[in-house]
């Protein structure tokens, strides 16, 4: 299951969307926000912008980014994105439909999920 809007990932990145970090390309270090993770095409490359609104890529095994404030630990009781809830709002699209379905997810008792079109 993906959601479009958000990067598709399966594992938690070392810097989460919106933290704030350092690179160090340049001295003195700049702050910079991260407004891109990594993917499965791009295992490695974070996306950060500048204060004067410039983007740039990195790989976090170049070394060029530090974190400015170390993110909690994340505690993992699931594989599926935190997104994944009931109500969640979704689209289904199969092989043998004609078109997408829009709906939302939501867990039966015995935890299985069932899509809701509408």
């Amino acid at each position: 299951m993906y959601r479009l809007d958000e990067s598709t990932t399966m594992f938690f990145p070392k810097f989460p969307l919106e933290s704030t970090v350092l690179a160090h390309p340049h001295s003195p270090p700049h702050q910079n926000t991260i407004i891109g993770v990594p993917t499965y095409l791009r295992p490695n490359i974070y996306t950060i912008k500048y204060s004067d609104g410039s983007i740039s890529e990195y790989s976090d095994t170049d070394g060029i980014l530090e974190a400015l404030n170390a993110p909690s630990p994340i505690t993992v009781t699931s594989l599926l994105p935190d997104w994944i809830k009931g109500g969640s709002t979704a689209t289904l699209f199969t092989n043998d439909m004609t078109k997408p379905r829009h709906g939302q997810l939501h867990m039966d008792s015995d935890g299985n999920w069932i899509f809701c079109f509408g």
